[in-house]
């Protein structure tokens, strides 16, 4: 499951401590709260990038859409036609071992992902550097004056407490409960996991659901582990408005569905109705206006101490100084839109791009840091609202080329490097260093995981065929870009 507090960085820390930092305490040689909160903090960064945050998305959506390009879908002529060379791979046998694997003796052709790599890195960077400017910009403003509660963190602050005099465990390890929770989920998975290799022990179904409104929507339930024991730590008024919205969402797609009122079908990434989709975006941005409007003071200040170097406004307890956020933004966000322009969209269109994309990563990172959701997703891609902002006639050819390439960082956004940092920003402030430390932790991780998961991805996928590895990331989610653009060049709209 993909979710805003990575389960493999929580499961890592809980047997770093269990099963490494006990026994070394043991020795007088175990790491102490704050450093294992860095190695937590690494981790956590380090999860925004494999699979669904960058490398899984990236290389197969840029060899993916040659590869499955046909005579019957004519993606060739509508899409690729109008692109720049840098923008994807072009290398035909390239692409096809990519996804069916090298020939025995084979070698991974990197010249003919040299380019577009280099493209799309460079972009990513600078995508990376506006969300961490943006965060260190914003972080008092959450932190010290509106007390956001960050309520994922409470589970890793309370793993490393230091435990109390002459033992080497704390409270949090001891805790009878804790033992408990862990066995029902490790059970049931087992029992299910069994099933699979032995039918005769029956399953133990998580999922259920049943029609309402004439069979033409319906309620959908799941139980999910990870959810129900994070759960715990939201407020009561939180949880409420979490299923009773649903239920509103609901109701009010059942009952346009037997009025017969659409306001068209479902669209790529989308929530499963249309209305809600749309509802959803605009309350969002409303969400973004807001943030931005209770922040206006602090804001002016940062723009202050950047600018005019005023020393009546501090910034030393910040991860980066104010000038230095302040600037790498600008510089930031002017590469992003030079570059967009630059694949393909007309400059007012990539304006309206980056503002929505923005408006998503924004308002998905407040959701996370103040309520605690364990899982988000935009209920309508930047994508769609621009598209339906000004219709695919206004975009041109070589824009919707572009905006189908821009699915590989603003479109399926389960997981992304945002609200990761803000909570590395929350864990920070339990450990006595040099804040403008993190900054270069939170550097190496993020090269390090973008190395590693692009090398891995690249080395199993010539290897075995990424066809044979797994289905959505390359039978999926390489034709959802290139469908969802093509039927908008088929049937323009605007």
């Amino acid at each position: 499951m993909l979710t805003a507090l990575p389960l493999i960085a929580t499961t890592l820390l809980f047997l770093l401590i269990l099963l490494i930092n006990v026994p070394l305490s043991k020795l007088k040689r175990g790491l102490r709260p704050g450093e294992l909160l860095i190695v937590f903090i690494m981790m956590l960064v380090g999860c925004s990038i494999p699979t669904m945050g960058l490398s899984e998305q990236l290389l197969p959506i840029l060899a993916g859409g040659r590869y499955y390009a046909t005579e019957f879908n004519r993606w060739e002529g509508l899409i690729f036609s109008h692109m720049p060379d840098w923008l994807a791979v072009k290398d035909s046998e390239a692409v096809r071992c990519f996804f069916e694997g090298l020939p025995k003796g084979g070698r991974i052709p990197w010249a003919a992902w040299k380019a577009p790599l280099i493209a799309w890195l460079s972009f990513i960077l600078a995508l990376y550097a506006v969300m961490y400017s943006m965060m260190v910009i914003i972080r008092k403003q959450w932190m010290e004056k509106e007390r956001l509660l960050y309520p994922l963190m409470q589970l890793p602050e309370e793993m490393v407490e230091s435990p109390k005099e002459g033992s080497t465990i704390n409270q949090f390890f001891k805790n009878p409960v804790l033992w408990l929770g862990i066995s029902v989920p490790v059970v049931i998975s087992s029992i299910n996991g069994l099933h699979t290799y032995f039918h005769f022990i029956p399953e133990i179904t998580l999922n259920s659901g049943f029609p309402i409104f004439r069979n033409t929507t319906g309620v959908y339930m799941q139980i999910s582990f990870p959810v129900i024991g994070i759960t715990y730590l939201l407020s009561t008024s939180l949880s409420l408005s979490l299923w009773l919205f649903s239920i509103l969402g609901t109701i009010q797609t059942g009952i346009f569905n037997i009025l017969g009122y659409s306001i068209g079908a479902r669209e790529a990434y989308c929530a499963y109705s249309p209305s809600v989709s749309h509802q959803g975006f605009g309350a969002m941005i409303v969400l973004v206006i807001f943030i931005i409007w209770m922040a206006k003071g602090h804001l002016k200040d940062v723009f202050r101490k950047a600018f005019k170097g005023d020393k009546n406004i501090d910034d030393n307890d910040e991860a980066l100084s104010y000038r230095a956020a302040v600037f790498i933004l600008i510089f930031g966000l002017i590469f992003m839109m030079g570059w967009l322009v630059k694949s393909g969209l007309p400059i007012h269109i990539a304006m309206l791009l980056m503002v929505a994309a923005f408006v998503v990563f924004i308002a998905l990172t407040r959701v996370i840091v103040q309520g605690g959701m364990l899982v988000v997703k935009s209920p309508l891609t930047p994508q769609v609202f621009t598209i339906a902002a000004v219709g695919s006639n206004a975009i041109g050819l070589s824009g919707l080329t572009a905006l189908a390439y821009s699915f590989i960082w603003c479109a399926d956004l389960k997981v992304f490097l945002m609200p990761y940092v803000a909570h590395s920003f929350k864990l920070v402030e339990e450990i006595k260093m040099n804040k403008r430390l993190i900054t270069l932790s939170i550097l190496i991780a993020v090269l390090v995981s973008m190395a590693g998961s692009i090398y891995t991805v690249m080395k199993l996928s010539y290897r075995y065929g990424g066809l044979n590895l797994n289905q959505w990331y390359f039978k999926g989610c390489p034709l959802v870009p290139f469908d969802y653009i093509a039927e908008k060049i088929n049937h323009p709209v605007g």
